[in-house]
């Protein structure tokens, strides 16, 4: 997708720097996270808003619905970081893989003891039933779950105390 983009007519030198950079540093980000298990969850939603910026110069559109932190406590806490961000990866590389057009909407809500991030779209359909056992584990033992319904997909993990 990103090669087919580029490659398009009136595409600039400039804004396809800005497009591979912007994978870039989605990759690097990923990479540099992966080795610390939880991030402040500032973070994690800064990564999530960059990998759906990404996606929609790609052509697809994601609107990520932010959550209000409530007092500086939560702002502090730290999250699962890496499957917040895995899963947003593969909800926007499936939306890229069908080429979906309608709106997606990402939307983090928090509360007291977890943050939820759901997606309204049909999601990962065509995941293999081991990959989606795979997701459903990993989150488990982080005392969370991955969940499709309604439509769409919903993440939660719980919120950890800073430090």
């Amino acid at each position: 997708r990103l090669e087919n983009t580029i490659a398009q007519n009136g595409v600039g030198g400039g804004t396809a720097a800005e497009w591979v950079g912007g994978m870039a540093a989605h990759l690097r980000n990923v990479f540099i996270e992966r080795d610390r298990d939880d991030l402040p969850l500032e973070d994690a939603v800064r990564h999530i808003r960059r990998w759906a910026a990404w996606l929609n110069d790609m052509g697809l559109d994601i609107a990520v619905e932010d959550f209000q932190l409530r007092d500086g406590r939560l702002t502090a806490s730290k999250v699962p970081s890496m499957l917040f961000l895995g899963a947003a990866e593969r909800w926007g590389i499936d939306a890229l893989r069908t080429n979906q057009i309608e709106r997606i909407t990402w939307t983090w809500s928090i509360s007291e003891g977890s943050v939820l991030l759901r997606s309204d779209s049909a999601g990962p359909q065509s995941w293999p039933s081991h990959t989606l056992k795979e997701w459903d584990h990993a989150f488990m033992l982080r005392h969370g779950g991955i969940a499709h319904a309604g439509g769409g997909w919903e993440c939660q993990l719980p919120l950890l105390e800073a430090g």
